[in-house]
């Protein structure tokens, strides 16, 4: 919220806030601190951490007694979006874990958002708080059309990639996605495109395509 009001100043262009904003991004401040004239970009992808194969999570679900089936990467978008679109809850968990606090598509909860009772739904299962906010994965073209500003959102766009920021809902959605609205009509939103995650990507698309709602909710796995 403090990063939207800071956007908002008049004398403020656009807003970047890095995704390791907590110690996490300690090691990299010193790396930075450590180079003469380093040359500062965004950060284009936050997927840098562990990862598991297939073998080794094959091991651990016949360990565990679970019942699983195995698909191709091309129809798991197709399947998972028609689970969600049922009112199901899906764990997405695939390649390297996320760099900061955020769950951004490789260790996420997915939901359909079109319900407010969803965020009940999901905090009794996982034992969490009311409290917890449930943010909006957005595909990137529809940002623009879910989102409002009074200024150009363009600025933002690679914050909002990380959910290091909150946006007003137009009028138009807040009623159509309240599962991802906070009390006070903003979200915190993960814009997704196929470069940065395709799988993660394809499954928003396909739930997009066959509920006309083009976000996902999107909490911590």
């Amino acid at each position: 919220k403090l990063n939207q009001k800071i956007h908002q100043l008049d004398k403020v262009l656009g807003v970047y806030v890095h995704p390791g904003m907590g110690d996490e991004g300690l090691a990299l401040g010193s790396a930075l601190l450590s180079i003469k004239n380093p040359k500062v970009s965004f950060l284009k992808s936050v997927y840098l951490g562990p990862s598991s194969d297939n073998k080794e999570i094959e091991l651990i679900l016949k360990n565990s007694n679970f019942s699983f089936e195995k698909y191709s990467v091309s129809s798991i978008s197709k399947i998972a979006s028609k689970l969600l679109a049922d009112n199901n809850i899906i764990g997405l968990f695939k390649g390297r874990s996320e760099y900061g606090p955020r769950a951004l598509g490789s260790r996420s909860i997915l939901a359909n958002p079109a319900s407010k009772e969803i965020n009940t739904k999901v905090n009794n299962r996982l034992n969490r708080t009311e409290f917890m906010p449930f943010a909006p994965v957005v595909l990137k073209e529809k940002f623009n059309e879910i989102f409002v500003s009074k200024k150009s959102l363009e600025n933002i766009i690679h914050t909002a990639k990380f959910m290091t920021i909150t946006l007003d809902v137009s009028e138009k959605w807040k009623h159509k996605i309240p599962g991802v609205v906070h009390i006070d009509g903003t979200a915190r939103p993960q814009v997704i495109d196929i470069e940065t995650n395709e799988l993660y990507y394809n499954i928003v698309k396909d739930f997009y395509n066959l509920t006309g709602l083009p976000c996902l909710v999107n909490t911590s796995f």
